[in-house]
């Protein structure tokens, strides 16, 4: 546990950003808005207890991704009660807002079969994608999408020669040394949103 809070803080002191993802990882879609206010509020205390932000001020967390994409009306509530910024559950091609958060959807990607598929490994390991269709969709992907949302866990999923996750290091290793992309953080992408006006 020590050894994750030194690579967590780490991350934050090199300006990534953390987001919240939950306590116990539950689907949430039937609670009520005491059952989001108890999780999500302890996530935070524990995030502010472990982790600074670049001023040395507890870390807050502006982020959130519900598990199981088990979002409602309750959970909106309880982030904009709490402070976060921008909620990213909802699969989909939009940006919106909904109280006084901004909702980024989730892209799905379109298939070599024209079928479409959520851009998060879980989802291509469900549906036994190959490393080699996976590189051949997202460079197709990278072209329609602005930005290129990509969701990881931390499970070494692989269907075909190599895992996804060293498909998509390559993939977006290869696109940042040509110039091609910047990778950002969807807290500074929100942000952006805001201050040029782009946010409907």
């Amino acid at each position: 546990a020590e050894r994750n809070v030194r690579i967590i803080q780490g991350v934050i002191n090199k300006g990534h950003e953390i987001g919240s993802h939950s306590v116990r990882h539950k689907n949430g879609r039937g609670w009520n808005y005491d059952q989001w206010l108890r999780e999500m509020k302890e996530f935070d205390e524990h995030i502010s207890k472990f982790f600074s932000d670049k001023n040395g001020n507890p870390y807050k967390c502006v982020g959130f991704r519900a598990p199981y994409l088990g979002y409602n009306e309750s959970m909106y509530r309880v982030l904009s009660d709490l402070n976060y910024k921008y909620d990213i559950s909802m699969p989909g091609d939009f940006v919106k807002t909904k109280n006084g958060l901004t909702l980024v959807g989730l892209p799905e990607y379109r298939r070599e079969n024209g079928k479409e598929v959520l851009g998060m490994d879980y989802n291509w390991h469900v549906l036994k994608i190959s490393d080699v269709e996976l590189e051949k969709t997202l460079e197709k992907e990278i072209e329609r999408y602005d930005p290129l949302i990509i969701s990881m866990h931390n499970s070494q999923w692989q269907h075909g020669a190599r895992c996804y996750w060293d498909t998509v290091k390559d993939f977006l290793r290869r696109h940042a040394k040509n110039g091609d992309i910047k990778i950002i953080s969807m807290g500074d992408y929100v942000k952006d949103l805001n201050k040029n006006g782009r946010n409907n």
